[in-house]
């Protein structure tokens, strides 16, 4: 669910709008934290009808789980507090990063359930 854009080996990538990367700690023990039971699921609609999943890390080492990185920059600036795991219409089911204030004002998500 990593994809090149948001996977922190290609920070010297540069994209031409704002992105976020996964930690890289995170990033190389994914698998881990999903086993780990360390979060909290919150699943929303938005107004497409596409499933949005908020992700909140329990785990203090992943408290801050991705990063924003500004156009054309190869270096992160900018915490975020949640993952996010959406199909796009691009790159598919993938994670990125969020900031969950950003979450809490978008208009175009419905609250479903907290898994």
């Amino acid at each position: 669910m990593l994809t090149p854009k948001h996977d922190p080996q290609n920070l010297g990538i540069q994209y031409h709008k704002f992105r976020t990367i996964v930690i890289e700690d995170l990033a190389n023990n994914f698998e881990d934290f999903l086993m780990s039971d360390e979060y909290n699921i919150f699943h929303y609609i938005d107004n497409q009808n596409r499933d949005y999943y908020e992700i909140e890390s329990l785990d203090p080492d992943y408290y801050i789980p991705a990063s924003g990185v500004p156009s054309y920059s190869p270096h992160p600036t900018t915490p975020c507090d949640r993952l996010v795991a959406v199909s796009g219409y691009v790159q598919g089911w993938h994670i990125f990063g969020e900031n969950s204030q950003i979450i809490g004002c978008r208009n175009d998500l419905q609250f479903i359930e907290k898994l």
